[in-house]
């Protein structure tokens, strides 16, 4: 009786301790157990397993942070300030922008640029470095590290079920297949709190997909072109 007691007593705590575990894990989990790094002193800023670094807009005080964390290459799809362009470039990086809206835009030169440097040294930022950087850095995954489209997106989204759902309606329609709210990869390049990983819950949003996926699925016609040969 004191052996099965015991035995009950052992297992209920693994059990609860199991349940704690998965409650204290960020959102973040990706898929191969490695989270985005969080970057100190920069907005929403993180690095991925890849090596590129995003984030949200920056001022002149936050060039020498870039610098310092081996950024050497800033892209904008937000433009910032000319006296934080004219900060980088003095910091001795290069600045180059990518504005967008609700469209995904200038993949070639995004192709390009990502052919010339090491994802180490990039850095990508929007607004709030969740919709535009995120996309952005989707396209790379597919474009540069083999990942899937599905894979690339759910990887960035905002891992909550408005935005996840939101993404796998639109993927839906594309034929591709769907994941859910904390599942493998769901959210791994994002910070949460809505503006640290790409939105889906509304049709704004999901034009910004669209474009992106489309984007992707053009890759193989930007590279026929020669764009991403350097």
């Amino acid at each position: 009786m004191l052996k099965y007691l015991f035995g009950a007593s052992l297992a209920a705590g693994v059990v609860y301790l199991v349940v704690k575990l998965r409650d204290s894990e960020p959102e973040s989990l990706g898929l191969n157990g490695h989270r985005a790094q969080p970057i100190d002193g920069i907005p929403n800023g993180r690095r991925t397993n890849e090596g590129y670094v995003l984030g949200a807009m920056i001022d002149p005080d936050h060039a020498a942070i870039l610098y310092a964390n081996g950024i050497r290459l800033v892209m904008s799809a937000k433009r910032p300030t000319d006296s934080t362009i004219g900060t980088i470039r003095a910091a001795g990086m290069r600045w180059v922008g990518i504005p967008m809206s609700d469209t995904f835009l200038h993949e070639c030169a995004i192709l390009d640029l990502s052919a010339q440097v090491a994802p180490q040294t990039v850095f990508i930022h929007c607004q709030h470095g969740a919709d535009r950087a995120g996309s952005t850095i989707a396209f790379l995954l597919v474009a540069n590290h083999g990942w899937s489209i599905p894979d690339a997106l759910y990887s960035v989204i905002h891992p909550v079920d408005s935005d996840v759902n939101g993404l796998s309606d639109v993927l839906r329609e594309f034929g591709y297949p769907v994941k859910h709210v904390g599942e493998r990869g769901v959210g791994m390049y994002s910070l949460g709190a809505g503006r640290g990983g790409l939105k889906a819950r509304n049709d704004r949003y999901k034009e910004l997909i669209r474009s992106t996926i489309y984007s992707m699925r053009n890759i193989p016609d930007f590279r026929s072109a020669g764009c991403g040969s350097g």
